[in-house]
């Protein structure tokens, strides 16, 4: 009766215990990509399907990494769950056909100052016996603690856990960073399950440090907005995380478009048709499978690379058209229009451009591009005039810097119909659009010119003024100068810049003429002639 009531009263103890702590103690190897040891360090297991926790230097820049657990056997690190630099701490999973290992669990609470633990560190000795270590200080942290504690500050400890009596991790040691110290720190274990890979994690600097293949997040969504976020050039880790998200959500359709994808980015076209006929097979909403194969196979033509089989803009938009006649979205009606427009067939673009003109879903690229087929198909400069009116009405206010172009290219129109004054009004728009700061001396010329045939003489000059301030030693623009000032009649200033454009550009038959004029007005006859000759 004594021995059953001594067991119940350890019941829970045993429950919550690793039943031999030392074996879930590993030791962990990462390599750089040359195969060459990065760094040697230990941890330990939070589950028997080989959850492992690490510091992170020990990861941090390795390709590759396996754990050797007390029994000497090898395991390969297989994914990253988590990991931060600030925590030093790293969570991976190993690769083992049937895990089966000894693990510890987290404690749900921290410990107070003076309390003792039980450090266990990496060691193949079955005999092992955990060191007894005490909490000096505990120091609040984001939450949770952090400890310094008795534990010798040496390597052999780092990354090792420190155990409540009742079995449960409740820190991790760390270094002791302060100088001549002797003893050790350790984090909160809780901190460990902070350690995920989420949707935003493809920017998180600490994991893309670490260049093993990431776990992905649990939640299908959260799983694609990660593996959409991914870096393509990265091929290895980026070519995982797609076969994990398949083999994960096999149902869904995207997961299969973005290996057609990865392996057209790679001209593996053979490679890519069975995940596209994999997606149609699967994809519930047939309009959105042909309307992603439309944006594959446009990205595809517009990369200029060797077409394979009837990868064209005809087949990019007739799947276009294929996902309209199922949905008759605005969306797939634009993305048609594009898919002509880049295989030439402006007058059918134009059509379609015009046709989501009409509705709600119209902006600003809709009649800029609608534009931009008058234009190939050599149609009148009113009316592309027209068009990019529309585009401009479109446009958030104030403009934003990325769409200035379409501000510039209305300006030029204006310019080349003879329409002065309304093509200096959008170039002062565009200079506001994008800040004086960035503007170059070649604008401030272009600008020029136009002012000064819209007979805009101060603005004229002030403009060349600044584009010499700009690039003082260019002889064009001190022979541009000349000419407004003779043009106002102020010759004394005409005669000092067509000289100037002399001085950098001797051979510069229009100063010569612009200077001779100068001259003539000046009533310096024969001086005048010298250059007009020379202007000939």
């Amino acid at each position: 009766m004594k021995k059953i009531l001594l067991f119940l009263l350890l019941l829970p103890l045993a429950l919550s215990a690793a039943k031999k702590p030392h074996q879930a103690v590993v030791n962990l190897i990462s390599y750089k990509a040359d195969g060459t040891i990065l760094a040697s360090g230990y941890g330990f297991l939070l589950s028997a399907e080989g959850k492992t926790v690490v510091p992170y230097t020990l990861l941090e820049g390795a390709v590759r990494a396996e754990v050797i657990d007390a029994k000497g056997k090898v395991y390969p690190v297989s994914r990253i769950v988590g990991a931060s630099s600030t925590y030093d701490l790293a969570v991976v999973t190993l690769e083992a056909k049937k895990p089966k290992f000894d693990f510890f669990t987290v404690a749900t609470d921290s410990i107070a100052v003076g309390e003792t633990l039980n450090l266990y560190t990496y060691t193949t000795s079955k005999k092992a016996k955990p060191t007894a270590v005490e909490t000096k200080v505990v120091t609040p942290y984001a939450g949770f603690a952090y400890y310094e504690t008795t534990a010798a500050n040496t390597l052999l400890n780092f990354g090792c856990p420190l155990l409540k009596t009742s079995g449960e991790v409740v820190a991790m040691v760390q270094k002791n960073v302060a100088d001549s110290a002797t003893t050790s720190c350790a984090i909160d274990a809780r901190f460990i399950d902070r350690l995920k890979v989420t949707s935003a994690s493809a920017f998180n600097s600490d994991l893309r440090k670490i260049r093993i293949p990431k776990q992905l997040p649990a939640d299908e969504e959260q799983a694609l907005s990660y593996v959409l976020m991914l870096d393509p050039a990265d091929s290895l880790l980026t070519l995982t995380a797609y076969q994990d998200f398949n083999a994960a959500f096999p149902k869904n359709y995207e997961g299969y478009l973005n290996l057609a994808t990865f392996f057209t980015l790679y001209e593996k076209f053979d490679q890519a048709q069975p995940y596209i006929e994999q997606a149609f097979a699967v994809g519930e909403k047939q309009d959105e499978v042909h309307y992603a194969f439309s944006k594959l196979l446009y990205t595809h033509v517009s990369s200029g690379v060797q077409p394979y089989a009837d990868w064209d803009a005809k087949k990019a938009a007739d799947e276009a058209a294929a996902a309209y006649a199922i949905n008759p979205l605005p969306l797939y009606l634009q993305h048609q229009a594009m898919c002509n427009y880049l295989g030439g067939n402006f007058a059918q673009a134009l059509d379609l451009f015009e046709e989501v003109g009409k509705t709600d879903f119209a902006t600003a690229e809709t009649f800029y591009r609608a534009s931009k087929c008058v234009e190939a198909m050599g149609g009148d400069t009113l009316r592309r005039i027209a068009l990019l009116d529309s585009t401009l009405t479109r446009l958030p206010r104030p403009v934003p810097p990325r769409s200035a172009g379409y501000i510039m290219e209305r300006a030029n129109l204006y310019y080349e119909l003879g329409e002065y004054r309304k093509a200096v009004a959008d170039y002062n728009f565009y200079e506001k659009t994008l800040g004086a700061q960035n503007m170059t001396d070649r604008f401030y010329a272009l600008r020029s010119q136009v002012e000064l045939a819209a007979r805009m003489y101060q603005q004229a000059l002030d403009d060349m003024l600044f584009a010499i301030r700009r690039y003082p030693n260019h002889y064009y623009y001190h022979q541009e100068c000349a000419r407004i000032y003779l043009v106002v009649g102020q010759y004394e200033n005409a005669v000092t810049y067509a000289q100037k454009s002399l001085e950098l550009e001797p051979e510069n038959p229009e100063a010569h003429r612009l200077l001779g004029l100068a001259l003539q007005k000046l009533g310096r006859e024969a001086e005048a002639q010298e250059h007009l000759k020379l202007a000939e």
